[in-house]
């Protein structure tokens, strides 16, 4: 068999290597292009599109640093519905690192209620930088003025478990004010941070609340 001169085989690599060269640099610009439209998007005049857009971006993988930014920004934005996308999109977005984290706290401070539960689901669904998120859920708790955002805000601090352990005087206290959806919120909280501290009277709330998980275990049990 006759063997091919190595310049041949040199040739044949370089055309390849050129080729995926090619391909990735292609997909570089595509990219690039990809990044700028969304951010154009995000720039929209329209409230619908960069609501939507937003949902997208929260819903899917991670997204570039300049997307990132952009949408950092958009929790910032005149309309409520749209300031409620990107606050859930950044706590879940950033959820391992808590880089943007400020973006969500700020969220839990908007003079909109919506924005400010979903502030407190963000921050209790994707607990980053524990400390600084249970401390912004203890101050919605007690001083919210709506319900909703506070047992929201309730829920969001059982999701931290054992790291929410502080909080725990807080939610006994909050849950004996009367309204009975907090109440619950509150014992289910307690039941998934401390069992060992929820009252004999609120057990029947938590445990009633959550009848198909096993995320309460009662005392002793």
């Amino acid at each position: 068999m006759k063997r091919r001169p190595l310049s041949r085989w040199l040739l044949v690599m370089a055309v390849g290597l050129g080729l995926v060269f090619l391909g990735a640099w292609s997909w570089l610009i595509r990219r690039g292009g990809e990044v700028e439209e969304t951010i154009m998007a995000l720039d929209s005049s329209e409230p619908e599109v960069r609501r939507d857009l937003l949902e997208d971006l929260g819903a899917g993988g991670p997204v570039h640093k300049s997307v990132m930014g952009a949408i950092v920004k958009a929790c910032s934005d005149g309309d409520p519905r749209v300031r409620k996308a990107a606050v859930h999109a950044v706590a879940r977005l950033d959820a391992s690192r808590g880089e943007f984290l400020d973006a969500v706290m700020s969220g839990s401070r908007d003079s909109d209620p919506a924005v400010r539960m979903w502030a407190a689901v963000g921050l209790g669904e994707y607990h980053v930088r524990r400390k600084e998120g249970v401390q912004a859920l203890v101050i919605l708790l007690r001083r919210d003025r709506d319900e909703r955002v506070r047992s929201s805000a309730a829920r969001a601090l059982g999701g931290f478990g054992e790291c929410a352990e502080n909080a725990v005087g807080d939610l006994l206290e909050v849950a004996r004010e009367g309204d009975p959806g907090l109440r619950i919120a509150c014992a289910i909280a307690i039941g998934k941070i401390a069992p060992g501290r929820l009252p004999k009277d609120m057990e029947a709330d938590a445990i009633e609340a959550l009848p198909m998980e096993g995320a309460l275990q009662a005392p002793g049990r």
